[in-house]
């Protein structure tokens, strides 16, 4: 049961870190676009943005979940 929980444990932890990955990456591919695109690139990401806002509202919400679990489950153990 026990190395049941701490397999748990390490998914959630793994799962926030490749959430926050992927909100990493996004940026990064963001602000490239930015620099090498050209206006068609700027169009395009002026009018996706709230969809953009939305889908990383989203991401840091389930960064929060995954992180915030794993805390609260090693503080409890203390």
């Amino acid at each position: 049961m026990e190395e049941m929980e701490k397999d748990r444990r390490l998914a959630r932890r793994r799962m926030g870190w490749g959430a926050f990955s992927v909100i990493m990456i996004q940026g990064a591919l963001l602000v490239a676009g930015t620099f090498f695109g050209g206006p068609m690139f700027a169009a395009n990401i002026a009018a996706t943005t709230p969809l953009l806002i939305s889908l990383l509202w989203a991401e840091v919400a389930l960064v929060g979940v995954y992180l915030g679990a794993s805390l609260t489950e090693a503080l409890k153990k203390k």
